[in-house]
Order: structure tokens, then sequence, then C-alpha cells
């Protein structure tokens, strides 16, 4: 496969080059990189009986997400999973939210032979071009220095875009409240774990697990 020739184009504020091939027996075709690929709509690979065929398909992708019109929102991506004891309500039955939404709450598979439970959660921005749904990891503003092509809403800028968060991630609208709350929530979470990994680290174990008094350490 021969390159032929390389084009240039502007995406996201910036300039690409995109290279075209002709294979020895007579066809055209161009790869372009799974980012930009997802975002025009096409496949990874385009092939074409001739070299205008395949630039005639990329000029009008690349025209087409140019003019599209294009919003944004930032929206609070939630992650979490319990199983075993921890999928239970305070009866010790079993709590059936954990099979709504098609039952993402639950860690199944190899790795969980013990109960646990987990939560992770990020500020995104969604784009939506032309009713295209793309999301974009941020950092607060002012952390690093941004790329030309970041967006940028109230105190979050954008570092990159991904399409996983949509099955994996409970989106919600953005608000401080909701992120506070979030925060604390994960923070009780962290002084349970510091609390047993402590207790459990500790000489006097028998004698502290048999108190009387045994709390929650505030730390």
């Amino acid at each position: 496969m021969a390159k032929i020739k390389t084009k240039k184009y502007e995406f996201d504020k910036k300039e690409i080059e995109v290279n075209f091939n002709c294979s020895s027996s007579g066809v055209f075709s161009t790869n372009l990189p799974r980012a930009i690929q997802e975002k025009l709509g096409l496949d990874i690979q385009i092939v074409g009986n001739s070299l205008k065929e395949i630039e005639g398909i990329l000029d009008q992708a690349f025209l087409d997400y140019k003019n599209a019109r294009t919003s944004y929102r930032l929206l609070i991506a939630i992650c979490f999973g319990a199983n075993g004891d921890f999928t239970k309500n305070q009866d010790n039955t079993y709590n059936l939210c954990f099979d709504k939404e098609g039952g993402r709450y639950k860690l199944n598979g190899f790795f969980y032979d013990m109960p646990c439970i987990g939560i992770d959660y990020s500020v995104i921005i969604e784009e939506n071009r032309d009713g295209r749904i793309y999301y974009h990891s941020t950092i607060p503003k002012g952390t690093l220095a941004c790329f030309n092509n970041s967006v940028t809403i109230g105190n979050y800028v954008s570092t990159g875009g991904s399409n996983y968060m949509a099955k994996k991630y409970k989106l919600i609208e953005f608000s401080e409240a909701a992120l506070k709350n979030l925060n604390s929530i994960k923070e009780q979470l962290r002084r349970a774990s510091a609390f047993l990994i402590e207790l459990l680290t500790n000489n006097q174990i028998e004698a502290l697990l048999s108190s009387e008094n045994l709390k929650l350490l505030n730390k």
C-alpha cells in the first residue's frame, strides 16, 4: 500500500494531516485515528475506487463537522457498584434497586470473590454536535495549561473526549451542592476504610473489637 497524497484538514481548531493510499490492485484508502473517526461518523478505514471518491467523502465529513450546531453542558459522572452483603437492606433482604438500570450497580465477575463496595465520580463536559453526543473529562480551571481546542464551562476545562461514560456512569446535571454531597459520601467511605485498616493492623485488635466503646475513627 503506497501513499500517494497527504491532505490537510482543520479539526477542532487545529490542523491535521490525512494520508491517502493506493494498493497494487488499484484500491484507494485512508485510515483515520479513532478520536477523529468517531466524531466524523466514519469508519476507521475508508475505501474507494478512486482518490476523488474518498477525498470527497472526507471533504464533506469535515465540512459537516465544522458547520454543525454545537452545545455544551456540565455534568457529573457517577460510577457505583456493590455486591454481597452491601446489596442488602437493613432487614437482610435483597435491595431490588440493584436490579434497576440493567443491573449496572451490581459488581459481578471473577475478581469480586468477597463482598465489596466502590464509588467514583468526576465532572465532565457533554458535547452535543447535531445530535451526536461526546463526553470530555475535565480539570479545574487554572490547574494546567489548556489545549487549543479546550472547552471551558464555569470552573472546569475539558482535557479529552470519550464515549465510555454513557454505559458505565450515571450522568446528572452538575451543581456545587451535588458535588459537595458526593464528596461527603466518599469521605464517609474513606473514613470507614481508614478505621478498618488501622483496626486490623493493631496488635490489640481482640481487645478493641471486644470493647463496648468502639467507634469509627474521626480521621
